[in-house]
């Protein structure tokens, strides 16, 4: 119902009685399909109503608008069946596809179970069993069975054996199996009774240890954290009375001085030597043990000064070894000689 203006203009001319001769635009009737310019419907008294591309130009009391939405809905109807057509052809495919797909994985498993029939069709498990007339229960112990009265046979597929034998009890099942069970046993050489007898008279030896061997006891290591000092918070500053009883002990440094020659060195001696050295006569001397005639002392130096005034090789005769104090090499129990000291 709808057309355009250039088009219509080409199909048909202007139906009006007075035409303008103008190309300005056609307009269509929606009632009649009458086609006029769109300057002579307007100069057209009785035609009242025009609207883009459409006029009334028949004496009808339906608007146009009304009009226009009906054809409009009767064009979407149409696409919707067309579209409705499309959808049932193309359902049929797919459910045409989806039984084909169906049928095809049916005939693949079924394929595939029957090479797994004929799989375990095909295999065959032998085993060997002894057969043995049972009269009594005391007829499956061991020795009751020999070599003449053992005979074998061969049983196809353990799983058929048991469905054919079916209707046996469970109790007649598993002494069965018990029997089996120590009759190969049997025919390994292995006597079950002997070998429980001699498992029950083996005991774990008793060790005694000799009453000479005498027991270390091992510490623990300290580790570095426990070797922490605490935070030093300060030290004095005071001077006090030198009397007094309450006084700071002197932080010494000692120095070892070894390979000192003669047999009749004394600690009092080497006092005297430091004294006529460095005039003071506040140091703590200790006579070290040592092996052969070399003596060996450690001196306990009062200041820093000291320290380094008798650390000097000036300071000491030829032959004199000077190092710092060690006292983890002298003060224990089995001290180390001041000969072996590197």
């Amino acid at each position: 119902m709808g057309y355009e203006s250039d088009d219509v203009s080409e199909m048909r001319c202007c139906s009006s009685d007075v035409c303008c001769s103008r190309k300005c635009g056609v307009v269509i009737c929606a009632f009649c399909e009458k086609i006029m310019h769109k300057f002579c419907a307007k100069r057209m008294e009785y035609i009242k109503f025009i609207f883009e591309f459409h006029m009334n130009c028949c004496q009808s009391c339906e608007n146009i608008g009304t009009l226009l939405q009906k054809s409009e809905v009767e064009i979407l109807l149409e696409s919707a069946n067309e579209n409705n057509e499309i959808l049932k052809v193309n359902n049929a495919l797919l459910l045409h596809r989806i039984q084909e797909f169906e049928s095809n994985t049916s005939v693949i498993q079924k394929k595939a179970n029957k090479h797994h029939e004929s799989i375990d069709n095909s295999f065959e498990h032998k085993v060997e069993i002894p057969r043995i007339k049972i009269d009594k229960i005391n007829d499956c112990l061991p020795e009751a069975v020999t070599g003449d009265s053992r005979n074998l046979r061969t049983t196809e597929n353990i799983y058929s054996s048991n469905s054919a034998t079916g209707n046996l009890s469970n109790s007649n099942k598993s002494t069965k199996k018990s029997v089996i069970k120590q009759i190969h046993k049997v025919d390994q050489g292995i006597n079950l009774d002997q070998t429980g007898a001699s498992n029950s008279k083996k005991q774990t030896p008793h060790t005694k240890e000799p009453e000479e061997v005498v027991w270390t006891k091992v510490q623990k290591k300290k580790s570095e954290k426990q070797k922490q000092k605490s935070n030093l918070l300060c030290m004095g500053s005071r001077q006090f009375n030198p009397e007094s009883k309450i006084r700071g002990a002197l932080r010494r440094k000692w120095l070892y001085v070894g390979k000192i020659y003669g047999s009749n060195v004394t600690e009092n001696d080497m006092k005297e030597f430091l004294r006529n050295m460095t005039n003071t006569n506040n140091f703590e001397v200790k006579k070290l043990p040592t092996q052969g005639n070399n003596y060996a002392f450690s001196i306990g130096i009062p200041s820093d000064a000291l320290f380094l005034e008798l650390s000097k090789p000036q300071s000491w005769p030829s032959g004199v070894v000077l190092r710092e104090f060690n006292f983890k090499n002298f003060f224990r129990e089995d001290p180390i000689p001041a000969a072996s000291i590197k």
